[in-house]
């Protein structure tokens, strides 16, 4: 038998033990908080992103024409979605993650480890599409 609480397999080894139980609930606390952590910092920089939207920096002394204008718009738009993807994920993540009981939880962060990264992934192609912005801008 392997040690851990997982075999290669996907099954559980360990059915229900005290440690498994203390270490779910650990995990649970801990990915909530991160959740709510990117959760609020997606919601800030998607104001942001939209006050860089309704008043746009002026343009330094070189113009690069009404496509670049158009281009930066497009990045503001993209970068403005992408935090509000990223909002939303994390607040349905957090009540998925409520919903499970502690005993099954350790099964089901193992099997969606994908989809609880998304908010962070979403949050972090957000600010890159805004230090783009931001260079295009100089």
């Amino acid at each position: 038998m392997t040690k851990g609480i997982f075999s290669r397999d996907k099954k559980r080894v360990v059915a229900n033990s005290t440690e498994n139980t203390q270490l779910a609930i650990e995990h649970r606390e801990s990915i909530n908080g991160s959740l709510i952590n990117v959760g609020v910092l997606s919601a800030l920089l998607l104001s942001l992103a939209g006050a860089i939207y309704v008043d746009p920096p002026e343009p330094p002394g070189q113009c690069f024409g009404e496509n670049m204008l158009l281009a930066e718009m497009v990045i503001v738009w993209m970068s403005m979605g992408m935090f509000f993807f990223s909002t939303i994920a994390s607040v349905v993540l957090y009540m998925d993650i409520d919903g499970i009981p502690t005993d099954m939880l350790l099964q089901h962060l193992y099997n969606s480890q994908i989809f609880y990264s998304i908010p962070h992934v979403g949050t972090c192609i957000g600010i890159c599409r805004l230090q783009l912005h931001m260079v295009l801008i100089r």
